[in-house]
């Protein structure tokens, strides 16, 4: 979600163009509340369960419900500052600046609006953590790297998730529809033997 911040408003707009502010506004409001002019920021609107997970099921229904309490804005880029274009600049120096723009922040509004932290560490131990911890997965991005606007190679997505691959042996149809498949007999490859 990107947010264009001018004067004390900020409008809320999605990765494809369209625009969010009214059903996000205490977010935005907040937003609006940054200590600078004008900015653009890049993040993300999520809402977190009990164990501070996000959950994309609990933001539909808070959207549906209008329970806007549970609005959170982790923003995890700066792409302007005022009139500067940070874009052009690496990833580490525009979060620096987006930190410090967002500890200027009201206690009440740094409830809901996050700064996303990067982490420099291991990257497979730490996507085990996150795993762990029953997170979705998460995003790795090049420090060094500019802004660019859709899907680079200086960003990847990383999902968690239990994978196999099976080998189909058989199949019956579906009883009353032929053209369903009724059940299927599964095989899998374990230190080269098939079970």
């Amino acid at each position: 979600m990107i947010a264009l911040i001018r004067d004390g408003k900020a409008t809320l707009v999605s990765r494809n163009g369209k625009e969010w502010t009214a059903a996000f506004q205490p977010i935005a409001d907040m937003l609006g509340n940054i200590a600078a002019r004008s900015a653009v920021l890049d993040g993300e609107v999520v809402v977190t369960d009990a164990a501070g997970r996000t959950n994309f099921s609990d933001l539909k229904a808070a959207l549906s419900t209008g329970k806007s309490d549970r609005f959170q804005y982790y923003a995890f880029d700066l792409l302007r500052l005022g009139e500067e274009d940070l874009r052009p600049r690496p990833l580490s120096e525009r979060k620096a600046v987006l930190k410090t723009l967002l500890e200027r922040q009201g206690k009440r509004d740094r409830k809901h609006i996050l700064y996303s932290e990067s982490f420099d560490t291991d990257p497979a131990a730490f996507l085990k953590h996150v795993c762990g911890l029953g997170m979705e997965g998460v995003v790795c991005k090049q420090a060094s790297a500019p802004y660019t606007s859709g899907r680079s190679k200086a960003w990847l997505k990383v999902k968690c998730g239990l994978r196999q691959e099976f080998v189909i042996g058989g199949f019956t149809q579906f009883t009353t529809r032929r053209s369903a498949v009724g059940a299927l007999l599964l095989g899998y490859y374990d230190a080269g033997k098939l079970y």
